[in-house]
């Protein structure tokens, strides 16, 4: 959601729907910030295309293989 996804207002309902999905179905740790790092790479060109500004997450996206 808009807490946990930089660039939420930037993608389409399929594009949060495929991003929730992946990282649901991550396995572990590594493959979850793998897909967070693709997804921050991918939609900060976005966001840098469009002349707009990309915040960071306000909670983290992996926590739950953290614990």
């Amino acid at each position: 959601g808009t807490d946990v996804t930089p660039g939420w207002a930037l993608m389409t309902q399929a594009e949060r729907d495929q991003h929730r999905a992946q990282i649901a179905a991550a396995k572990s740790l590594d493959e979850c910030s793998a897909l967070v790092a693709q997804h921050r790479e991918q939609i900060a060109a976005r966001a840098k295309a469009q002349g707009k500004a990309l915040k960071g997450p306000k909670r983290d996206a992996c926590a739950s293989f953290k614990s």
